[in-house]
């Protein structure tokens, strides 16, 4: 279980025990994670947290799997996106290829999750070829409160 925490880090239990398996910072400025994502990828934890607005308010991390007994992997920050409004939710394409996040300004955006790939704004539905290999849609809603789906 991953849980976003108000002081910028993200904390990782295990479900079953309720034990503390893992403690790392996300944002770097200490605001408030809002959102998560979060994907296996290649047996590793691709993780997206989306805090309040400003330089870094969507970061992309990599984390190593890792299980009990074993040494706790430094998480690696694969890119920072900036916003201008506070991130309220998230969601990753079901390769891990594409990031979808929605702020207050209630306008959905679809970004590559590495340095350099283009931010695709104000997403449409008739993008689909954005949306995955299968012809998946992101589903979401402009209420403010927005969960995504991917």
């Amino acid at each position: 279980m991953y849980l976003g925490l108000r002081d910028g880090h993200v904390a990782i239990y295990d479900a079953s025990g309720g034990e503390l398996l893992h403690l790392f910072k996300a944002n770097a400025a200490g605001r408030e994670v809002t959102s998560l994502a979060v994907r296996e990828s290649a047996g590793d934890v691709l993780l997206v947290a989306g805090c309040e607005h400003g330089s870094q308010a969507i970061r992309v991390i990599q984390l190593a799997q890792f299980g009990p007994g074993k040494a706790r992997p430094k998480p690696t920050l694969l890119a920072n996106h900036d916003t201008f409004h506070p991130v309220v939710a998230l969601a990753l394409s079901p390769d891990g290829g594409l990031i979808a996040a929605m702020g207050t300004d209630e306008e959905l955006e679809v970004w590559g999750p590495t340095y350099g790939e283009t931010v695709v704004p104000r997403y449409a539905p008739e993008m689909s070829h954005l949306a995955g290999e299968k012809g998946d849609d992101i589903q979401y809603a402009k209420d403010g409160y927005t969960r995504l789906v991917w």
